[in-house]
């Protein structure tokens, strides 16, 4: 008999953190980047400021907040947030097949499916543990303060979690077609890094750029818990930016399925589950 859905799924996660705990230096990679990454994009925007802010009126003027530190913490937290997402899902197989056991595992009577998950699940804790620590750092060494609605700005993270993990399936999915996602991951990051506005308005882009920019899901992820968090607004204010996420979200979360199904079925009549 199949073991049962959340079985498997938690079998998978725990194999996953069994795994890191025996490489310290990844444990202390997740520990270091989320408290260098944030403080240089912090210091970019103090330098940008000025020493006594003299830059602050036209930042407020294209943003509406002269709160630059917390502009940045929202954009790098959610950035790193989805970085972390894409690596660890999106290499989630590829590390199988370098380690010899992809093939193994899914001749288990678990449910296929069931692997990809578990792998989600441990991306999903290790991604809180990350943010957690950028958040607190930003908190206490720099001072940013949370002035919005709590109910508001869940909401808003709770609507960006389809879309994150969504795109982390359909990556993962794509390596065993493409053997290695290490390309497109840098790629994907690097066009959010720069069209999203993680760390700076994106009334600066010109008009082409803010054009890409509205089409990617993670610039109304940005927006809404960039509003919700730094203003004291209701929901009708990121009610747009949520709608969008709930509709990127369903489109991402389908076409992962829907990659993960084509996958499984071209990689069983060729035999190349396991091909280097």
């Amino acid at each position: 008999m199949a073991p049962r859905w959340g079985t498997a799924i938690l079998a998978v996660a725990r194999k996953e953190w069994l795994v890191t705990k025996r490489y310290p230096s990844w444990i202390l990679a997740m520990v270091v980047w989320p408290i260098l990454l944030p403080l240089s994009f912090a210091f970019g925007g103090r330098a940008m400021a000025g020493p006594s802010g003299e830059s602050l009126a036209v930042f407020a003027r294209l943003t509406g907040t002269v709160d630059y530190t917390g502009y940045v913490a929202v954009g790098t937290v959610l950035w790193l947030w989805m970085n972390a997402a894409l690596w660890d899902s999106g290499m989630f197989f590829r590390q199988e097949q370098m380690r010899g056991t992809l093939d193994s595992n899914w001749m288990t009577p678990a449910p296929r499916l069931s692997h990809l998950l578990g792998a989600e699940l441990f991306s999903l804790l290790t991604g809180f543990g990350m943010t957690t620590m950028a958040i607190l750092e930003f908190r206490f060494l720099l001072g940013v303060r949370v002035t919005g609605s709590p109910w508001v700005l869940a909401l808003s993270v709770a609507a960006v979690l389809p879309c994150v993990y969504g795109l982390s399936l359909l990556f993962a999915s794509l390596v065993v077609w493409a053997k290695d996602v290490s390309t497109m991951v840098n790629v994907v990051r690097g066009a959010f890094l720069i069209f999203c506005g993680v760390s700076f308005p994106l009334a600066v882009l010109p008009g082409w750029m803010r054009a890409v920019a509205s089409a990617l899901p993670l610039t109304y992820a940005i927006n809404a818990v960039r509003t919700a968090a730094l203003t004291k607004v209701g929901l009708g204010a990121v009610g747009r930016d949520l709608a969008m996420l709930v509709v990127y979200g369903c489109v991402l979360l389908a076409s992962g399925l829907a990659a993960f199904n084509y996958m499984e079925r071209q990689a069983r009549r060729r035999g190349s589950l396991s091909h280097y």
